[in-house]
């Protein structure tokens, strides 16, 4: 790991490409010269806390996720961070995945729901043959 400066160029660089993003469009974004972002990404200037701030909301990350700190995952593999890092900027999937993974209060009350659905149908279905 590398100094927070070198972490959060990284870090800006990742998440700006994932989001699609020019440096540009990220600088319009930002209110800042596209010559800024450059130099952040580069790791020639330090980007203020504030615009980080900013920027992480706009990737739908935590400062930990700029920073490369992730107190408590040490134990996860490199990929379960991917995962966790991927999971955390896509807010609007969570619920799905939670679903998914029977993780959320809610997940089991779709399932029971899901499953009285199909037999419901199942029982029409049989019924009207």
């Amino acid at each position: 790991m590398g100094t927070i400066r070198e972490e959060i160029a990284k870090s800006l660089l990742f998440y700006r490409k994932r989001a699609g993003m020019t440096q540009k469009q990220l600088a319009e974004k930002l209110s800042v010269s596209h010559t800024a972002v450059s130099n952040w990404e580069s790791g020639n200037n330090s980007i203020d806390i504030d615009t980080l701030f900013t920027a992480c909301e706009l990737f739908g990350v935590t400062l930990n996720d700029m920073y490369g700190r992730y107190a408590t995952t040490d134990s996860l593999s490199d990929h379960e961070q991917k995962v966790v890092t991927s999971y955390r900027a896509h807010p609007e999937m969570q619920a799905a995945v939670d679903k998914l993974l029977n993780v959320d209060s809610e997940a089991e009350t779709v399932g029971e729901d899901m499953i009285e659905t199909v037999k419901r149908f199942t029982e029409k279905s049989t019924v009207q043959k």
